[in-house]
C-alpha cells in the first residue's frame, strides 16, 4: 500500500499508472474498454453516443455551429425545392406538348377529297353529315361562287350520291352559300322528299337563291306542301326569265374582281 502525501511523485504517478493498466481500469478510473468493445457499446446504445456527439457540436465554436445548423436545414430545404422545381417544370413541358398536338390535330386543314369520302363512305350516318357540314364550310371560305368554286363539284357528289338526308341537306346550303343554280331544278323536286330536314332545307335553300320569303312548311299535310312548291316552282321560272342571267353576270364580274 502506497502512503498517501501531499502530492504525487512522478515514480509515485507512474507506479498508479502501471497498477490500473494491470487491472483495466483508464486514466480515471474506469475498466477501459477495447475497440470491440466500444464499437458493440455504441451499436447497442446510440441515445448515449448521439448524446456524445451532440456534446461535441456543442464544443465547437458558436460561428461554426450555427453555420452548420444553417447548412442543414436550408441545404435540405433547397434540396426539396429544386425536386420541385425541377418536377413543375417537367409536367409543364408534358403540358405544352398535349396542347400543341391538339392544336395541330384541330387546325389541320381537311381536303375537299377527305370530306367527300368520309361523307359519303363514312363509318355512321352521324359522321357523315360532320364530313358533310364541314365540306361545306370549307366550301364558303372559298373565294369564288357557282361553279368557279372549288368545292363545288364535291358538293354535287353529295348532292347526287349520298342517301343520307344530313348530308344532302348539307349539299344544299352549301350551293346556296356559293349562289349555285345548276342544281336548283333537282331541289324543287325535292319539295316532296320524304325526309321533312330535306323538305326544309331545299325550301330555305330555294328561297335564299331565287331571293324569295319562302312559304313552305316542311311538315304541312301532303296538298299544302304541293301548293307550296309549285308557288316556289313559278317563282323560279320568273327568276330564269327576268333575273338569272343578270345575276350570274354580276357574280361572274364579282369573281374575276378577287
Amino acid at each position: 500500500m502506497l502512503a498517501k502525501t501531499g502530492g504525487e511523485t512522478p515514480a509515485a504517478a507512474e507506479a498508479l499508472r502501471d497498477l490500473g493498466a494491470r487491472q483495466g481500469l483508464n486514466g480515471y478510473g474506469r475498466t477501459a474498454l477495447t475497440s470491440d468493445e466500444e464499437i458493440s457499446r455504441k451499436c447497442l446504445h446510440p441515445s448515449a453516443h448521439n448524446a456524445r456527439l451532440s456534446k461535441l457540436g456543442r464544443s465547437l465554436p458558436i460561428g461554426l455551429r450555427k453555420s452548420s445548423r444553417l447548412a442543414f436545414r436550408y441545404g435540405g430545404r433547397q434540396s426539396v425545392r429544386t425536386s420541385t422545381r425541377y418536377a413543375l417544370f417537367a409536367a409543364l413541358g408534358i403540358l405544352v406538348v398535349i396542347v400543341a398536338a391538339r392544336y395541330i390535330t384541330w387546325h389541320h386543314e381537311e381536303t375537299a377529297d377527305e370530306l367527300t369520302e368520309l361523307a359519303l363512305h363514312g363509318g355512321s350516318p352521324d359522321e357523315q353529315e360532320q364530313a358533310a357540314t364541314r365540306l361545306e364550310a370549307l366550301a364558303a371560305r372559298s373565294p369564288r361562287t357557282g361553279p368557279r368554286n372549288a368545292a363545288e363539284p364535291y358538293l354535287a357528289r353529295l348532292f347526287t350520291e349520298s342517301d343520307n338526308p344530313g348530308v344532302r341537306a348539307a349539299a344544299m346550303r352549301g350551293f346556296a352559300t356559293i349562289w349555285d343554280y345548276d342544281y336548283v331544278p333537282k331541289m324543287l323536286d325535292l319539295l316532296q322528299d320524304p325526309s321533312p330536314l330535306v323538305r326544309y332545307t331545299a325550301a330555305k335553300s330555294l328561297a335564299a337563291l331565287i331571293q324569295v320569303a319562302p312559304r313552305f312548311e316542311a311538315n304541312d299535310p301532303a296538298e299544302k306542301r304541293a301548293a307550296a312548291a309549285k308557288e316556289l316552282r313559278n317563282k323560279w321560272e320568273q327568276f330564269v326569265v327576268k333575273n338569272l342571267k343578270s345575276w350570274q353576270r354580276r357574280l361572274a364580274e364579282k369573281d374575276a374582281k378577287r
